[in-house]
């Protein structure tokens, strides 16, 4: 493979921002391929088709049945104990209390989503994976499972409906979460039943919740755990703000690799047969854009960092996607065009380990080692 995708796939900002939609909180601007705010179309590029309709999916209020908790909870009881026994030979997942290794990961999982819940951005199980230290994303159904029976223990102690956190862990291909997500929907045995398009709506519903909670800091000091320190504490705010470039710059180098860039739409996840993107477009803000794609029904900005680009200038590059997404959906509202807007972010070298946890929070698209594959 040319490159290395580091980043949260499109279809996390895609249900993010659904999801805050109809809860309604504000929207965040992201830069991974999100919706015109009028309607969800059907997705251009490599996800798959989604509701047209936020009204339709947020005029069914999620509902969880007191009534059939008991029974759900037994038979999700049963689920992770027939799980856990096939492959550990334990009798049950249980929750967040314990010295089992699940368990311990799970209790350093949640801060983690605790984090996107409240920055409105879904994660990729390999990403979290990624943040935990786990070779194997696989291995994530017992940490969430344990997440989602200690959201349900909370609930049933606080006489209250704590939503299902885990259902922010998407996967790659789908979008959605794994199956292990049914035993924590409002109606388990309907969701297991449900077609693919019910079951994605029901998601959202799950996600509208997780995203309008409140109460996560009492969640996290319930079960004796602390927020994790926002990620903007490991960048220096004075060398983000001003406009050194650096490695970055407009060089030889990288004035090569965003050309390279511009001619080979694969390396950033887009078709080949896109065509070739303009390299400085200039956007009704005054910023010019090194690269910008207009395959049918998209605007795709790509911002490109060169090879040795100071870790600052990464992050910066990070939120330049976010205002370059921004732009480009104001820009296509007032041309009253519908069209998927967002941006992403080209690396010549590898993505800073450091600045992993900002990329999960902000949903930003990466693209790294490139100059590898110009090479």
């Amino acid at each position: 493979m040319p490159y290395t995708q580091t980043a949260p796939m499109r279809s996390c900002s895609r249900l993010s921002r659904f999801a805050r939609s109809i809860a309604g909180r504000p929207r965040i601007p992201r830069s991974a391929h999100g919706l015109p705010e009028s309607t969800l179309q059907l997705p251009v590029i490599g996800v798959m088709p989604l509701w047209r309709s936020r009204r339709r999916a947020a005029t069914r209020p999620l509902t969880y049945h007191e009534g059939s908790r008991a029974s759900e909870r037994q038979q999700r009881s049963a689920y992770w104990g027939r799980l856990m026994q096939r492959d550990t030979g334990e009798v049950s997942a249980g929750n967040l209390s314990g010295n089992k290794l699940y368990q311990a990961r799970a209790r350093k999982a949640l801060p983690i989503l605790v984090r996107q819940a409240v920055a409105g951005s879904t994660l990729l199980y390999g990403a979290l994976a990624e943040e935990l230290g786990m070779p194997n994303p696989r291995n994530l159904n017992y940490v969430l499972g344990a997440i989602g029976n200690q959201m349900l223990d909370l609930g049933e102690a606080w006489g209250e409906s704590v939503p299902p956190i885990q259902a922010l862990v998407i996967n790659k291909a789908s979008g959605l979460p794994g199956e292990g997500i049914s035993w924590f929907a409002p109606d388990a045995s309907g969701f297991k039943t449900a077609s693919p398009r019910e079951r994605r709506r029901i998601v959202y519903a799950m996600l509208s919740e997780v995203f309008g909670y409140t109460r996560w800091d009492k969640v996290l000091a319930a079960c004796g755990l602390t927020a994790r320190p926002g990620p903007l504490t490991t960048v220096d705010p004075v060398s983000t703000a001003g406009g050194t470039r650096g490695g970055g710059g407009e060089g030889e180098a990288h004035l090569r690799l965003k050309e390279a860039v511009a001619a080979h739409p694969e390396w950033v996840g887009l078709p080949a047969n896109t065509g070739p993107g303009r390299t400085e477009a200039p956007l009704r803000s005054g910023d010019s854009v090194d690269v910008l794609f207009s395959p049918p029904r998209a605007r795709v900005a790509v911002e490109v960092k060169g090879v040795g680009a100071p870790e600052a200038e990464v992050a910066r590059g990070m939120f330049q996607c976010v205002k370059y997404a921004a732009v480009l959906e104001a820009e296509s509202s007032a041309e009253q065009v519908r069209v998927d807007c967002s941006a992403i972010l080209a690396l010549g070298d590898e993505l800073p380990g450091t600045l992993r946890e900002l990329r999960n929070t902000l949903g930003i698209d990466v693209f790294s080692n490139l100059a590898r594959a110009k090479a």
